[in-house]
């Protein structure tokens, strides 16, 4: 059973102390799951995200530092830079519980080619690894946020997951 708390963020009535973000693009989904704070994670598939078409959607996404670091790469690399900022934002927002009601362009993150960091905000320090997804035919990049230092990752794609005989 899943419950939600009163910011909208859903969580496990019955496992308390376990927290687990969930995202999806097209046909693959990440979930993030952890016993040791709040957790966030997006993931997004580059080429199905149309971001070069809005000309405001980088002012809504990043801060005015970030901007001016945006600004600078050649128009064939932007798409992917602000989805990059975007999928570091959005694991963010949904570690801290507050989702889109947040302003990405509040929180400042590295530039997309940073793989770790700590994001410092007022009601603390969230720590971040992004970068893109391993051993994949299609393009997708991926971040997620906790509250403590993550210990690891483990990957497991669908194929992974088959028994032999379902192959």
């Amino acid at each position: 059973m899943i419950g939600l708390a009163g910011n909208g963020k859903p969580w496990l009535p019955e496992h308390p102390g376990t927290e687990f973000s969930l995202s999806h693009s097209e046909d693959s989904v990440m979930l993030a799951i952890s016993r040791a704070g709040p957790v966030g994670a997006d993931i997004e598939e580059l080429g199905r995200a149309r971001l070069e078409g809005d000309p405001h959607l980088a002012a809504l996404v990043l801060s005015a530092e970030e901007r001016d670091w945006f600004e600078t790469l050649p128009a064939a690399e932007r798409s992917r830079s602000l989805l990059g900022y975007w999928v570091k934002k959005e694991a963010v927002l949904k570690c801290l519980g507050t989702g889109l009601l947040t302003c990405p362009s509040e929180v400042r993150v590295a530039p997309p080619t940073s793989e770790g960091e700590t994001v410092c905000l007022p009601s603390g320090a969230i720590f971040l690894r992004s970068g893109a997804c391993p051993g994949n035919e299609r393009d997708f990049l991926w971040a997620v946020a906790t509250g403590s230092k993550l210990a690891g990752l483990s990957w497991h794609d669908y194929e992974s997951l088959q028994p032999e005989s379902r192959k």
